[in-house]
């Protein structure tokens, strides 16, 4: 077998192998057998057809083709092996000819990666400050939250909390699905109906009933609606004023499940509020401490491997969606944009996740993070277990069994040794520390 390898761009390899005439007749041999084993003919048993009968049934280029299939995986397997490569994904094989026969295959491999000086890298740390304006705007908003409804007896107004009856029709009568519904709760001037129609509502009476016309978004995920003048008739049946609760310590206890002075609430505010400050200002460092790794990095990034972002990026995009109850198809229509312009759109972003993903890896084989394996099995009972609280309706079993070296228990030791990496450069994470305090209280 004659081998010759040649670099390509894009961490590719190009193999060419050819072999002899003689060493061809072996995989020739292996091909007869097996369509002898696979056909039924009349008169002989199954494996024992003749090669004669054989070529006779399917030609004798039927036969080769089946020869070049048996023959290809073998000879390209001990040729990556011979060679030292290590493919990441399945090799586009191109025959060339198949007397001699001899084929070629492009092959795509991991890439070098050179990161200059990535141990002196770091990113400074932003105090967390609490402003009192931010302690304001979170008792206001726990006082909107909140908020007491009174029946008024006047015209509706914005902010007020209405229900109301409505049902939609054609400009010429023909009631429309998806248009009715009983006592619907509705605040006015959320905009959580189509643009005009709580502006409708906004001065009508109790009991008071009304007929308008709305013409639909055009890009209404609805399509029968879409672009579409409905005519609505509207029955007023209650109107009750939103009163923000006054600042109490009754207040305070129906916010909080206990009571407390207001000056000890607005500390829990802001212990709140500073912890969640600095979850985000760790998470800013994080982020862009693996940008400057990627700035300083040297990569010839596979085609390949930007492509499989892309698809789990648009995995991602279509997921959501789907949980909002639109349409793959529908949401690209809303975003005026073809699959093909989605995807192009999403490819620097694709890209660089991709060369992110390269650079934290690199950065970890050469970092010595020892993880015990209770640590790992830890981390992925705890990795399951969000993913359940995640998927409401799911029952979680405490005390599942993992498996090591199963894609739980990788996973789990990955995402551990990423946080040890960032610990060594960035500090303990602000949660674990939180921990400690806890405990030692």
């Amino acid at each position: 077998m004659n081998i010759s390898k040649k670099k390509l761009p894009d961490s590719q390899y190009e193999i060419a192998i050819e072999i002899e005439d003689k060493e061809f007749s072996i995989y020739r041999n292996k091909a007869i057998k097996k369509l002898s084993k696979q056909v039924d003919i009349p008169g002989f048993r199954k494996g024992a057809v003749p090669e004669k009968i054989l070529v006779e049934k399917f030609g004798e280029e039927a036969i080769l083709a089946e020869a070049a299939d048996e023959a290809i995986p073998e000879l390209l397997t001990k040729a990556i092996v011979q060679e030292n490569i290590s493919p990441i994904v399945r090799p586009d094989v191109a025959l060339k000819s198949m007397k001699p026969f001899s084929f070629t295959a492009k092959v795509t491999v991991f890439p070098d990666i050179e990161i200059k000086k990535w141990e002196d890298i770091g990113v400074a740390k932003k105090e967390v400050i609490i402003k009192k304006k931010e302690i304001d705007e979170v008792v206001e908003q726990l006082q909107e939250r909140f908020m007491e409804r009174k029946p008024v007896d006047r015209v509706a107004q914005k902010k007020d909390f209405v229900e109301i009856n409505f049902s939609g029709k054609t400009p010429d009568g023909v009631p429309l699905d998806g248009t009715e519904s009983k006592c619907h709760p509705l605040v006015l001037g959320d905009g959580n109906f189509i643009p005009g129609f709580e502006e409708q509502i906004i001065g009508m009476k109790k009991g008071e009933e009304k007929s308008f016309e709305i013409t639909f978004p055009k890009d209404y995920q609805a399509k029968h609606l879409a672009g579409k003048p409905v005519i609505f008739d509207v029955k007023m049946l209650t109107i009750s004023e939103q009163v923000k609760p006054e600042v109490n310590e009754e207040f305070v206890e129906k916010v909080f499940g206990k009571k407390m002075p207001i000056t000890q609430m607005r500390k829990e505010i802001e212990k709140m509020l500073k912890e969640k400050g600095e979850d985000e200002e760790r998470t800013r460092r994080e982020n862009e401490l693996i940008e400057k790794w990627e700035k300083a990095s040297t990569i010839e990034m596979p085609k390949v491997l930007i492509e499989e972002e892309l698809n789990n990026l648009s995995k991602v995009m279509q997921d959501r969606a789907q949980g909002a109850g639109v349409a793959w198809e529908q949401y690209l229509q809303n975003m005026k944009q073809t699959e093909e312009e989605f995807r192009e759109g999403m490819r620097p972003e694709a890209e660089k996740r991709a060369k992110q993903r390269l650079v934290i890896g690199k950065i970890l084989s050469e970092t010595k993070i020892v993880l015990t394996d209770d640590e790992i099995h830890n981390a992925a009972q705890e990795m399951l277990h969000a993913h359940h609280h995640h998927h409401e309706g799911e029952t979680c079993d405490h005390n599942h069994d993992i498996e090591k070296d199963s894609d739980e228990w990788k996973m789990a030791a990955h995402k551990l040794r990423v946080e040890r990496l960032f610990d060594r450069f960035l500090g303990d994470h602000p949660s674990k520390k939180r921990a400690e305090e806890k405990q030692e209280a």
